[in-house]
């Protein structure tokens, strides 16, 4: 891809998409710029959920609107952020399953039940389980995201070091434009962090499921032959 810059070799970007094939919503971005030739070369590594043509199409349609060495972190960034939001927005609609079964919610304002089936606290603690993993690597990936956006917000303000005078002037309202765009995205990305309070739920859940439970639903015809059993050894002491 190229567009041009006054003054100056059109800028040129070459990059390498590959995929995670057992590692969702994380990203890698690395880049090289040629200030000489004014060139980036580098690769984007992805979860498996993002797929190639999105992130083809996405630097093809900005690129002629932001030419700059930083767009494709930028732009990465910002399509793994999208991604991530979905999918703690199904880990958040999971949750508020088993809320809603074991009535332990202050928002879906149902009743708690008194006692639960064995059978209903092993599914439940198998799903939060689930739900738990899940949920771990997504934190671990908006913390990565937040990383690479703090490190693009900061190339960006060092770009006087390694780019020439000459275009400084040509990327002047780009950059700003994007620097805007990666302060936004990383006010997005802490509020990512807390959104529906989903670790302080589960951990409320996990709580919930692993209490001691009175074994109150007991089958009348094992009391019946234990009290029988009980009986007939008294009478065999005596």
């Amino acid at each position: 891809m190229q567009r041009a810059c006054v003054g100056a070799p059109p800028l040129t970007v070459i990059v390498f998409i590959y995929h995670r094939s057992n590692n969702d919503s994380t990203i890698s971005a690395v880049l090289n710029y040629d200030s000489d030739f004014n060139i980036s070369v580098g690769y984007i590594l992805l979860g498996p959920d993002i797929e190639e043509e999105t992130v083809i199409t996405a630097i093809e349609s900005q690129f002629a609107n932001f030419s700059h060495p930083l767009l494709i972190p930028t732009l990465m960034a910002e399509l793994t952020a999208g991604d991530l939001m979905r999918k703690l927005r199904l880990v958040h609609d999971k949750l508020a399953k088993i809320e809603l079964a074991t009535g332990f919610s202050d928002w879906t304002k149902v009743t708690a039940k008194r006692d639960y089936l064995n059978s209903e606290l092993q599914q439940w603690a198998r799903e939060l389980g689930a739900l738990s993993c899940n949920f771990a690597f997504l934190e671990v990936a908006v913390q990565c995201t937040m990383v690479l956006n703090d490190f693009t917000l900061q190339e960006m303000g060092l770009m006087r070091n390694y780019v020439p005078a000459s275009r400084r002037g040509s990327l002047k309202g780009i950059t700003t434009n994007l620097i805007n765009r990666v302060e936004f995205l990383s006010s997005n990305l802490n509020h990512m962090q807390a959104f529906g309070g989903i670790k302080q739920r589960m951990q409320a859940q996990q709580t919930v499921v692993s209490r001691p439970q009175t074994p109150l639903l007991i089958d009348r015809r094992l009391l019946k032959v234990d009290s029988y059993s009980i009986s007939s050894r008294s009478k065999t002491m005596l």
